[in-house]
């Protein structure tokens, strides 16, 4: 497996967010995590992405023990976070955006990947001196991945990619996490569209207040009425 959590407990002061999480991901694969808001999937990317501390458990990335690695390091191994909010920086235009994201590989020219994003999200191109601040959620949306992905993941993290978007920028945006699979990405989507992401899921776990209640196939998890209608708020 590329990506391997077992165990993993994550609090915030005297709080427990995560009990005990055990979770995997293989190459070329895409591996949704569904749940309702506040049952910890966010506390869960920001730990696999070493932006915060597990209390207990391990993760192993692409061979490697991660589990106290700084995010900086966990970056340069290949693993790339889209936080929720997308995080892009309003004030610098598109194509600084972008360049930032390709400083862990020595800036854009050695990481190369720019003239792929710009084939990925043409419209980035036709704004690439414009300040992010100026273009659509779904435009930040496609920046947010754009500038991930110049810093050559193996693995795409992605906390609520359809948040606040029209369903067609939702429905493009799902069809780009399956061309990524195909040319070899892993992808950790975290997310409450239900019906779009078990569309283009491998594999799903559905998270409860910090526990994993449910983990298998799409295919599987609809045939569950009852997680899906109690947790979900869908059948």
């Amino acid at each position: 497996m590329l990506l391997q959590a077992e165990g993993l407990r994550v609090g915030y002061g005297e709080m427990m967010a995560l009990h005990g999480i055990s979770l995997q991901a293989g190459a070329g694969e895409i591996v949704a995590v569904l749940g309702a808001n506040g049952a910890g999937k966010t506390t869960l990317l920001r730990t696999l992405s070493g932006l915060l501390s597990a209390r207990a458990g391990r993760i192993s990335f692409d061979g490697h023990d991660v589990s106290r690695r700084p995010a900086h390091q966990l970056v340069r191994l290949g693993i790339s976070h889209v936080p929720e909010g997308r995080g892009v920086l309003a004030e610098l235009t598109v194509i600084e955006n972008l360049q930032l994201g390709a400083y862990a590989r020595g800036g854009v020219r050695k990481s190369g990947g720019l003239d792929r994003v710009f084939e990925l999200f043409p419209v980035l191109a036709e704004r690439r001196d414009q300040p992010a601040g100026m273009l659509s959620g779904g435009e930040q949306q496609m920046l947010a991945i754009g500038r991930s992905l110049l810093a050559r993941p193996k693995l795409l993290m992605i906390d609520e990619l359809s948040l606040g978007l029209a369903p067609r920028i939702v429905h493009q945006l799902m069809d780009l996490m399956h061309t990524i699979k195909t040319e070899g990405l892993s992808v950790l989507l975290v997310e409450q569209n239900v019906h779009q992401t078990l569309k283009v899921a491998d594999r799903v776990y559905l998270l409860v207040n910090g526990h994993i209640a449910f983990q298998g196939t799409p295919d599987a998890l609809r045939a569950e009425g009852d997680l899906m209608r109690t947790y979900l708020g869908t059948d």
